[in-house]
């Protein structure tokens, strides 16, 4: 029986050990990795059932009849499988600028050899080469880094898997692009008194690698729904701080007493608009207001 032996994953495979007639009856000694495999004690053939990773490696059959020496025959088993590629997700979202990371697994035996394509407008595949691009595989854990990925490298991507069980390749594709404005935020309102009418301050912020264009905020009465006022405005009426973040400061009069109101805000980019932030509070919450104002 050839030493090198190879079974699909999941299949059986069934190893043979060479015994010719002996007088006395001879022992057989079925081991694995120097382990002995009981269920196939004094059994000239010892079968692999679901053949998986942890079947693999090294086997031996010791033939002993008490007559001379024992004869050990020893096996290789190799798993073999087509490879796969597990992908979390078919789109991602890139900030411009920043390093941006897919992660994967890739699972096949022997270790499929990967290659990561871009295809560009016209379906033409371009293999990624150059210090921009970096691809890490641990085990079957595996992840691809853009470094500060820029605008022209928003598109699509093709990974391609092959190993010695199949010579056509096992391909995924994803698609990378641009965020929208993220991180929205609007922080509880600043309260104050201004010829006794009550008056908010209020800070709305968002982050965004490219320029914002846009921006629309609405804050309304939940009791007064016919009381509401929208504002909008372009990237020229925002305050832009540092790590890419888009401010603007807006005041809202005049606010009556304990009530209840709603305040929502979005911001837009070239690549869409971000998720509706909403918060809303009450203005009998005296925690809200400035010392010496209520």
């Amino acid at each position: 029986m050839d030493s090198m032996q190879k079974v699909d994953k999941g299949k059986s495979k069934s190893l043979f050990c060479n015994v010719l007639f002996a007088v006395p009856k001879a022992s057989i000694i079925w081991k694995h990795k120097d382990v002995e495999l009981t269920r196939c004690r004094d059994e000239t053939k010892c079968i692999i059932s679901n053949a998986n990773s942890e079947n693999s490696g090294e086997y031996s059959c010791t033939v002993d009849n008490g007559v001379g020496h024992p004869k050990i025959e020893t096996f290789t088993l190799l798993i073999i499988q087509k490879p796969e590629i597990v992908m979390k997700q078919s789109k991602y979202l890139a900030q411009i600028d920043e390093d941006f990371i897919i992660n994967f697994e890739v699972i096949g035996t022997p270790t499929p050899t990967v290659n990561w394509y871009f295809r560009s407008t016209n379906d033409r595949e371009s293999l990624l080469r150059g210090k921009d691009y970096e691809y890490v595989c641990h085990n079957e854990q595996c992840s691809l880094k853009i470094s500060k990925i820029k605008e022209k490298q928003l598109g699509t991507y093709v990974v391609k898997a092959v190993n010695d069980v199949s010579s056509t390749p096992v391909l995924r594709q994803v698609k990378v692009e641009g965020s929208p404005p993220s991180n929205v935020q609007i922080n509880v309102p600043d309260f104050y008194r201004d010829n006794d009418v009550l008056k908010a301050k209020i800070l709305m912020s968002a982050q965004s690698s490219v320029p914002i264009l846009r921006f629309e905020a609405k804050y309304f009465s939940l009791d007064r729904e016919y009381w509401k006022h929208t504002l909008e405005g372009t990237e020229n009426d925002l305050d832009k701080s540092q790590f890419h973040v888009y401010q603007k400061e807006v005041f809202i009069d005049p606010l009556n007493y304990d009530k209840e109101y709603k305040i929502e805000a979005k911001f837009q980019n070239k690549f869409g608009w971000s998720e509706l932030s909403v918060i809303t509070f009450r203005t009998n919450d005296k925690s809200y207001y400035p010392k010496n104002t209520v």
